[in-house]
């Protein structure tokens, strides 16, 4: 047996070394690319397109999903109820990024073929080795090849090749890794509704885990599939403080609102809703996949104290371990009060016999520390309601992050009075959650591991262009709203993050244009400032961090006026 044992390890170094099968560690991460990349395939219909991987002289479809976008007004998702969000549709409003959607107000995209906006989607698991042949998959198009490199800067690399098929392949490959069930589409205030709840039973579904809607904002089941498929979630919850019920999920679906698109595929289910009371620009989307569920939170919305986001578990999750980074060694979960350090936390996790679920938090912001201060949530007491003022009423390790306005003139509506995008109080936040399923009781370097691989994302090349394999988080979200409706900076990245001597800022950028990047420390002292100019694609500068000291940065890049902030930590 220890012979057979090493012979295959023997093997499988050998195809590693001879590039024959992928080395790539990332089981649960999306590859998101940009139409930009994939320039060859402009002219198809995105059904024409299909993927493969090679692995050791044989070639084998995989899933691939192509998700159309289109520029359009923000209001655009409310239709003929558009009025009622306090602006109709008009020249002036800011334009976004939205996923088309026929059967929703933000319609299908105008442009039918591959292009430019839209994104192809694949696994990294589904990558294989380079191809080394001579021999092109049966069905495809002769000379379409497109050679996909997919290289981990953490160690590891993959390769999928795209092509045209000839009309009898199938971009899902006859394979589903994500299942949609929903009544949504037939009930009564679907698309946009002025007022009240639109009851609805969707449930998404994969090898890992099984997630439940009953409306718009109102998710209230979550099973682990990978455990004991128990249901362990009360509520996905929305409230303002600690014990203040002025808002909360159950007001987000029962007021103004609208779907902006559900759409379901072999590799994703994209869900996306907009309208929360007195924020009807509040949008939320969610990308599902096999191992992993992200959500994207962009708050639009007057000058408030202060929104937090939390998951609420049942009795059910009784004897889990709640952790964070800050509190390491865990605290359990059992309805009983304990002390639990809070703070501006990176990642979260729950586990135990149910199964263990890590969440890695990060957003896209360009609030200052002055104006902002982000935070942890965490309450276990089933006898005091506290924040949970819906769902059953009780705490079971309710536990999340949320942020707190520092300065009462603070907004991030774009259509508010007096905080137009003109306006010097106008600021965009997108919070950003990726929850990855696993088995019974993993520990907290899980978490931990999965922290660092968000921070270091993939990076694609293609025979031409070099970019970032964004996730649906980091890459199909990061417009943030108006401030991007110049149409001239919608693309930035930073890796690796953390970053140690040197880090490439990537960044999409019109021949004409001209950018500054500037880091800031935390006392909001410049130390680095560099002006970039656009070259035609993509366009990618390199940045010597030697002279830095440890510690964490901002880097705001400016067109005109500031356009996104990210962080960076400097190890």
């Amino acid at each position: 047996m220890l012979r057979i044992l090493l012979s295959a390890v023997g093997l499988l170094t050998t195809l590693l070394a001879y590039g024959q099968v992928s080395s790539l560690n990332r089981p649960k991460d999306p590859v998101v690319l940009s139409g930009t990349i994939l320039s060859k395939f402009s002219s198809l219909n995105p059904a024409d397109i299909v993927g493969f991987k090679y692995v050791q002289g044989v070639w084998t479809q995989i899933p691939i999903q192509v998700d159309e976008r289109v520029w359009l007004d923000i209001v655009t998702p409310y239709g003929p109820i558009a009025s009622i969000t306090g602006s109709p549709l008009s020249p002036a409003n800011p334009k976004i990024y939205f996923y088309c959607d026929p059967s929703t107000y933000t319609g299908a995209d105008p442009t039918p073929t591959f292009d430019n906006d839209d994104e192809l989607v694949f696994m990294a698991q589904d990558a294989g080795g380079q191809f080394t042949g001579t021999a092109y998959p049966v069905g495809v198009v002769a000379g379409t090849k497109e050679q996909i490199t997919i290289t981990d800067p953490l160690g590891g690399v993959g390769y999928v090749y795209l092509f045209q098929h000839a009309g009898n392949l199938e971009p899902s490959a006859n394979r589903k890794y994500v299942n949609y069930s929903s009544n949504l589409t037939s009930t009564a205030g679907f698309p946009a509704n002025k007022t009240g709840v639109n009851t609805e039973i969707t449930t998404i579904s994969t090898a890992n885990y099984s997630w439940h809607f009953s409306a718009e904002w109102v998710s209230d089941e979550l099973k682990l599939l990978t455990g004991n498929n128990t249901d362990i979630l009360d509520r996905y919850k929305n409230f303002f403080a600690d014990g203040k019920c002025i808002r909360d999920e159950d007001m987000f679906s029962g007021r103004e609102n609208a779907y902006v698109t559900c759409k379901a595929g072999p590799v994703r289910v994209i869900r996306s809703y907009m309208g929360a009371v007195s924020g009807p620009f509040t949008q939320r989307t969610h990308f599902f996949y096999q191992g992993r569920h992200d959500v994207a939170t962009d708050l639009r919305v007057h000058n408030i104290a202060s929104i937090y986001d939390a998951f609420d578990y049942n009795p059910a999750a009784n004897n889990m371990v709640y952790r964070n980074n800050l509190n390491p060694n865990g605290v359990i979960v059992n309805g009983t009060t304990d002390k639990v350090t809070r703070g501006d936390i990176a990642w979260e996790q729950v586990s135990g016999t149910p199964g263990t679920i890590s969440i890695v938090h990060s957003r896209v912001t360009n609030l200052t520390v002055a104006e902002a201060a982000f935070t942890s949530y965490y309450d276990d007491n089933k006898k005091r309601p506290a924040s949970n003022c819906t769902g059953d009423g009780q705490a079971w390790g309710t536990s999340g992050v949320g942020i707190n306005f520092l300065n009462s003139t603070v907004c991030t509506d774009p259509l508010e009075s007096g905080c137009g995008v003109a306006s010097p109080h106008y600021r965009t936040l997108q919070t950003r959650m990726s929850i990855y399923a696993d088995a019974a009781n993993m520990v907290a370097t899980t978490a931990s591991a999965y922290t660092t691989k968000f921070n270091n994302p993939l990076i694609v090349s293609t025979g031409t262009v070099n970019t970032v394999a964004g996730s649906s988080v980091t890459s199909a979200r990061k417009e943030l709203a108006a401030d991007l409706s110049t149409n001239l900076t919608r693309d930035f990245n930073i890796y690796p993050n953390p970053a140690k001597s040197l880090v490439s800022i990537w960044y999409a950028l019109p021949a004409d244009q001209e950018v500054s990047i500037v880091f800031y420390d935390l006392t909001g002292r410049s130390v680095i400032a560099k002006k970039m100019k656009g070259t035609k694609g993509e366009n990618e500068a390199k940045i010597d961090l030697s002279a830095l000291k440890k510690g964490v940065y901002f880097i705001n890049l400016y067109k005109d006026k500031l356009q996104q902030v990210h962080k960076l930590i400097v190890e």
